[in-house]
């Protein structure tokens, strides 16, 4: 968790454009992040995580921007590519 808020997580801002402390995560760098996933805890190289990606990453974002804000809360996360990668076991904290 620590990973995604310091590399790719987006604070969000008040009227002010002071920090809030609420982290999300946009379509974008969700992708990356899911990408390093992908290539770390599943060992795929570019080309098996690129058929991946397109095959399952517009789903699995669908299925948890359920209100189509086009962020997700960065706490979802790991819910997140735990979903995406099929795979409930995964170490997150192994990134």
């Amino acid at each position: 968790m620590h990973h995604v808020l310091k590399e790719y997580a987006l604070e969000e801002k008040d009227d002010k454009g002071s920090a809030t402390g609420n982290f999300f995560m946009n379509k974008k760098w969700t992708q990356a992040a899911s990408r390093e996933v992908l290539q770390k805890q599943k060992k795929m190289d570019d080309t098996a995580a690129d058929k991946y990606m397109n095959q399952y990453f517009g789903r699995t974002w669908e299925h948890f921007d359920v209100n189509d804000a086009n962020r997700l809360d960065a706490l979802d996360m790991p819910a997140f590519m735990k979903y995406l990668c099929s795979d409930q076991s995964l170490d997150l904290d192994a990134i």
